[in-house]
């Protein structure tokens, strides 16, 4: 990745923040490819590894477009479904994100 910066897992993410997306990269590991976003987060930015199954929430050429600063994207974590995949919300920086509240009540089936 990019610059330095502090690998976190998903369950580190305060749920229902948002954060500016400043780098994204796919990396082949051995049971598959996985998606790392470098994430802006006060005082510091941080490196999330998505879960495998995550990897298509940006495809190569958002992927480009990001590390060119030539779109900006905004990333929140939601908790949990029941079944234990993580819910993420990636949307334009000029579209307001959606509240907690707000997004408990669309999603329904988030485990607390």
């Amino acid at each position: 990745m990019a610059d330095v910066s502090e690998l976190v897992g998903v369950e580190s993410l305060i749920k229902g923040a948002t954060y500016r997306i400043t780098y994204a990269q796919k990396c082949m590991k051995p049971l598959g490819v996985r998606l790392f976003l470098k994430l802006r987060a006060h005082p510091r930015n941080i490196s999330v590894k998505l879960p495998y199954y995550h990897t298509w929430l940006l495809d190569m050429s958002q992927i480009d477009e990001i590390n060119k600063e030539k779109i900006f994207l905004n990333f929140s974590y939601w908790g949990r479904q029941f079944n234990g995949d993580p819910i993420f919300h990636i949307q334009n920086k000029d579209i307001p994100m959606p509240t907690y509240s707000e997004m408990l009540t669309a999603a329904g089936a988030i485990n607390n």
